[in-house]
């Protein structure tokens, strides 16, 4: 079990991430200051529509940006934001009634046609989108006034308000464009970008929340290495690192001047069985690796024991997690050697399917850790697996062809329809190669109910049909975890991807 899993449960108790560290009492907010963010890697795009890079959204796209609602952590529960109400007429339309007097950064007022051109423009093939499939169900937005637009989708889909927790806000008067400055409704706005060095925004005035934000200034640095950025926040000429390496949670737990905040757990590493490469188009096989995962010993010896050992897809914090497809594949060396001689592996198996082989991305140091713990156990069974690691452009492209691929994800989004129709059903995203006419028939199902406990029934039943057929082994899931200054309060987490939000943020000192 985690460290830090009971920070998790108070965060979903609240909808908000626990700060870890030396409290007092509730200070009031202190307007001014900079705040100085080391992240990890260069932003690649200004534009919300064009970047998924996690640097862009941990710095500028809740910052500069706005989505019509926002998501509580760990309910069905979405809050207004630039949509202050909202009604279902029928499940294919959603009525949303526009906050009124908000502008942005450029002057202008938002209005309803901005909603319309928002949507229009993320599904034009010409803006190539990656995040297009969360609009892919509206079918047209209909402005009924200037602030009152109705979503009609193309088929009824329970999961259309996570979705929007994600869509922010654009001007159809100022898009984004390479020749001006970004423009949004957001508490800060842009003053300069410079790539692979650092972006700058600043407080913006009018902003439509009073009294936010409380931060003058926000500036974000690049600082990929990871030692550089905890000497730079130790020496204070950094106040907060949006992730830290899991080997770095005790030192900073021993520094009073330093505190943790953390996610809630959706990042998971897992391990994928191609299903059509022999020897994993055996089903005792993939069962067999399963038995083979040691995931308590990753956790404690790669993790450093942050996260939680799970063997499902979604993780506990979702709340359509099926608790009842736990421990079905529990670390039994015997019962997998058991299951690979009920195969007769090797013997009836093509000649190159032996010995196993197990791919990783080289350099990924948790994922190359699990694929060498993977073979201590395959080895002590007597069965011989070898680790291939390629650069991330070779291993993305072969590891459609290879029999086992240890593999991670961000697990954005809560909805259960947006991971499974981008991982097992897209051409795009089905590492594993697995079809099955009744999974794809309870995919469809889960993706049209609109009522809460009826989707969740019908996705207890997939998580089921998942453990059955082990198309993929979860090894754990692990919360991103940042750190700061003592003196930093008021930075909240998005729960979908572990954005942080700066809205709220301040400094006591």
């Amino acid at each position: 079990m985690s460290r830090l899993k009971g920070c998790t449960i108070l965060a979903l108790a609240v909808g908000m991430l626990l700060v870890v560290g030396m409290f007092g009492l509730a200070a009031e907010p202190k307007y001014g200051g900079t705040l100085k963010v080391a992240l990890w890697q260069a932003i690649d795009s200004l534009d919300p529509q064009g970047s998924v890079h996690l640097p862009f959204w941990h710095s500028a796209l809740f910052s500069v940006w706005e989505p019509l609602i926002r998501y509580v952590a760990g309910e069905e529960v979405y809050q207004p934001l630039l949509a202050k109400s909202w009604e279902f007429k029928d499940d294919q339309t959603l009525v949303m009634h526009l906050q009124q007097g908000v502008e942005f950064h450029d002057g202008t007022t938002f209005n309803a046609q901005d909603v319309k051109f928002t949507v229009e423009r993320m599904q034009d093939p010409d803006t190539a989108a990656p995040n297009a499939r969360f609009v892919e169900m509206i079918g047209e937005v209909a402005v009924l006034d200037d602030y009152t637009v109705e979503f009609r989708l193309t088929k009824p889909y329970g999961g259309i308000l996570t979705n929007l927790d994600f869509l922010v806000m654009l001007s159809s008067e100022n898009p984004p464009s390479p020749d001006s400055d970004p423009v949004g409704t957001g508490p800060f706005q842009f003053v300069e970008w410079i790539p692979g060095d650092h972006l700058v925004l600043e407080a913006f005035d009018d902003y439509w929340q009073e009294g936010l934000p409380y931060l003058d200034e926000l500036h974000f640095i690049i600082m990929p290495d990871v030692q550089t950025r905890l000497a730079n926040l130790e020496a204070d000429t950094i106040q907060y690192i949006t992730d830290i390496a899991p080997e770095q949670v005790d030192r900073i737990e021993m520094n009073a001047t330093l505190k943790l905040i953390e996610g809630l757990p959706n990042m998971l590493n897992l391990t994928h069985f191609v299903t059509d490469v022999p020897p994993m188009d055996n089903i005792l096989i993939r069962r067999a690796v399963a038995h083979c995962m040691d995931r308590q010993g990753y956790l404690e010896a790669v993790l450093n024991g942050v996260g939680t050992v799970s063997e499902n897809i979604y993780s506990p914090a979702n709340p359509y997690y099926n608790s009842l497809t736990e421990e079905m594949y529990p670390y039994d060396l015997e019962r997998a050697k058991a299951l690979f001689d009920a195969a007769g592996y090797p013997e009836n198996f093509p000649e190159d399917a032996y010995p196993l082989r197990v791919t990783v991305p080289a350099g990924n140091v948790p994922l190359e850790k699990a694929a060498v713990l993977l073979q201590s156990s395959l080895r002590s069974i007597g069965i011989e697996c070898e680790i291939e690691k390629y650069d991330l452009p070779t291993w993305l492209r072969l590891r459609e062809t290879r029999p086992m691929i240890i593999t991670y994800y961000s697990y954005g989004g809560v909805d259960p329809s947006v991971q499974l129709s981008t991982n097992l059903i897209s051409p795009g995203g089905n590492l594993p190669h697995y079809y099955d006419e009744k999974f794809a028939q309870l995919i469809q199902e889960g993706y049209a109910a609109t009522d809460f406990e009826v989707r969740k029934q019908v996705y207890y039943r997939i998580q089921e049909k998942i453990a059955c057929d082990v198309p993929f082994a979860i090894w754990s899931f692990y919360p991103k975890v940042g750190a700061m200054r003592s003196y930093v309060e008021g930075i909240w987490m998005q729960p979908s991807w572990s954005c942080p939000v700066y809205h709220e943020a301040w400094l006591n000192k």
